[in-house]
């Protein structure tokens, strides 16, 4: 974590408080665009390696040893190491199992509402 000064040259505490409100929101913005990137990339690596092995997962809640295998899982299909080194390198791991958890909850979320259709 780095302490980040952003100093506002203005006499007007006003004018001082605007400015850092419009630099916080600026950065979460660029926060969330990041994460928006990062979770499409896991999307991506999750279909890449569904095709290669199926992710066996049958309830909602998930354990984040079982993260790290799906993560490892990921890994493994040739076309998708490149993005999964990448990933790995850039991405804190807390932020990475967040996403994951994400993808992988919204694919069991998928699963059950196809398997609810097909019963119906």
């Amino acid at each position: 974590v780095n302490d980040v000064e952003i100093r506002v040259p203005s006499p007007s505490t006003a004018r001082i408080q605007e400015v850092h409100l419009l630099v916080i929101h600026s950065l979460c913005d660029l926060i969330d665009n990041q994460f928006v990137i990062w979770r499409d990339k896991i999307a991506q690596l999750a279909a890449i390696s569904s095709r290669h092995a199926p992710i066996k997962l049958t309830r909602e809640q998930i354990t984040n040893n079982e993260l790290k295998q799906i993560w490892q899982q990921f890994g493994i299909p040739e076309e998708g190491i490149n993005m999964h080194q990448y990933l790995s390198a850039v991405m804190p791991q807390a932020d990475l199992l967040y996403l994951l958890n994400d993808v992988v909850s919204n694919l069991l979320s998928n699963r059950l509402d196809m398997a609810v259709e097909g019963n119906a």
